[in-house]
């Protein structure tokens, strides 16, 4: 059924975009909370982004995916839905 498919769509998407984006916010908050707590503002990117994989491994970078997954679910879930029925609404065809 095509709503099935629009939801199943809406939780490919979501953790989709949690995996691609996961490790750069991690990264940005290491930045984040190292530059408010000490004097050293010229942290870098790929510093930072270094020091996370020597110490914690890849699954570092990937820290806070399964809340952010779940932050984000419910508004994908409820987005593709009624942009599909608005889609349909205004006679559009498929994509």
């Amino acid at each position: 059924s095509p709503l099935v498919a629009v939801l199943l769509g809406a939780l490919v998407a979501s953790a989709a975009y949690v995996l691609a984006a996961a490790p750069f916010d991690v990264v940005k908050s290491r930045i984040m909370v190292a530059s408010s707590s000490t004097k050293q503002k010229d942290t870098s990117f790929l510093a930072c982004l270094v020091d996370i994989v020597r110490t914690d491994g890849l699954p570092g970078l990937f820290r806070g995916s399964f809340p952010a997954f779940l932050r984000l679910l419910p508004t994908t879930l409820l987005v593709f839905p009624l942009l599909e029925r608005f889609r349909i609404f205004l006679g559009a065809g498929a994509f």
